[in-house]
């Protein structure tokens, strides 16, 4: 792929589960070269089935990367992972605090190896302060940093996001923080240790949510209520399905009470001024929810989809996974799954970038490596000798 952004960029990719391997991916997706270091054992890449024994998170997390097994607990392994190092501009791991210290690889030492190093670390609750000691994986984090609180529906137990924004968030700040380091590297020539929380990263996330708690407002589980707008803004019911509509300004407001034939509501004192149908809505009972509910479901879902289009009204029907795999804007037009190769040529699907940019096309041109594939090439290219990777591989150092 021509004009790679991140290309000669080296990344060692150190991590587990999502958010560490997630922000490598980000970086591998603008063209770096990464190398995941795994364990001689394949634990994890153990999950939901794929091809070739690979499971699907694993395989969707780490598409495109090169894999080296090393034993970390023998000094040889050690002295393997040391040459990584020093020939990477990149590492990332994201184990608990101190874990790579005590394997002998702080930044310091990464430093030592390689003064130019930029070495960034995720974890649960960071390098400082009371929980630093803490292990810390995605629902933790979502539920120490507030976002189970307001997910779910009122009087039920709260509930996790469906998906692990905390672990994506991290991992995004993560390689966000990498790029502008790489690019102060360039003026000044310095390295640089970086260090995201899985919990800070989910706490941002919440920019709204601390917005109003600081003015007293303590949000609680709230189902498919949107607070941060006025509204209406939730979930409805049509006539076959289950839609959401969002109206964030004065103007989608006042289109859809048009649209309902309920312009008399424009001017209720309940809802004609925005501060006043925030209040309504979050703190009076939202009573203009069942006068919308009630609208809506006199509507098909297609019928309702073609009054909104045309009113410009933002409504969609919450589609299922199949539906989403089957959308055409996701398939054909955004490139959001794209077929790549194992390296034997078996094909299989992976997901593509969300980012597009016009001077070059991101994404991955093939699928996860197997387990140690690549340790001849990369560790050759460090100096090590046929002979001697064999020995490595009798000591089980190497797989």
């Amino acid at each position: 792929m021509a004009g790679k952004i991140l290309d000669g960029i080296k990344v060692v990719d150190f991590t587990i589960a999502l958010a560490g391997p997630y922000s490598a991916s980000v970086l591998k997706n603008l063209g770096a070269d990464v190398v995941k270091v795994e364990n001689i054992t394949e634990l994890d890449r153990d999950g939901a089935a794929g091809k070739h024994g690979v499971g699907c998170f694993f395989g969707n997390a780490n598409e495109g990367k090169k894999s080296v097994t090393i034993n970390m607990k023998t000094p040889e392994g050690k002295e393997l992972f040391a040459g990584l190092v020093k020939e990477a501009d990149v590492l990332i791991e994201n184990f608990r605090p101190n874990a790579l210290n005590k394997l002998g690889f702080s930044y310091e030492v990464c430093k030592e190896l390689n003064p130019n190093i930029i070495y960034g670390s995720i974890s649960g609750f960071g390098l400082t302060g009371d929980y630093k000691t803490y292990p810390g994986f995605d629902i933790i984090g979502q539920g120490m940093g507030g976002a189970m609180s307001v997910t779910g529906l009122p009087g039920r137990e709260p509930l996790v996001p469906g998906a692990p924004q905390g672990d994506i968030s991290a991992g995004i700040n993560l390689a966000g923080a990498v790029l502008a380091a790489l690019v102060r590297r360039q003026k000044t020539g310095k390295g640089e240790k970086i260090e995201v929380a899985l919990i800070d990263s989910i706490v941002a996330g919440q920019i709204d949510k601390m917005a109003m708690a600081q003015f007293g407002y303590v949000p609680g589980l709230i189902g498919n209520r949107d607070d941060r707008v006025a509204g209406p803004a939730d979930g409805y019911f049509t006539k076959d399905r289950y839609v959401i509509i969002s109206c964030e300004t004065q103007k989608e407001f006042e289109s859809l009470m048009k649209v309902m034939g309920r312009e008399d509501l424009i001017s209720d004192p309940r809802f004609a001024e925005y501060g006043a149908r925030w209040k309504s809505a979050n703190i009076d009972g939202d009573p203009l929810y069942p006068i919308v509910a009630e609208w809506v479901k006199t509507k098909t879902t297609e019928e309702l989809e073609k009054i909104c289009v045309e009113a410009e009204i933002p409504m969609s029907p919450v589609r299922d996974f199949k539906e989403m795999w089957e959308c055409k804007q996701l398939h054909e037009d955004r490139k959001m799954f794209l077929d790549v190769p194992f390296s034997d040529g078996v094909m299989t699907v992976v997901r593509g970038t969300p980012v597009k940019m016009s001077e070059y096309p991101g994404g991955v041109d093939r699928a996860v490596s197997f387990h140690g594939e690549d340790n001849d090439a990369v560790f050759g290219a460090l100096g090590y000798s046929a002979e001697q990777l064999a020995e490595l591989r009798e000591k089980k150092v190497i797989k």
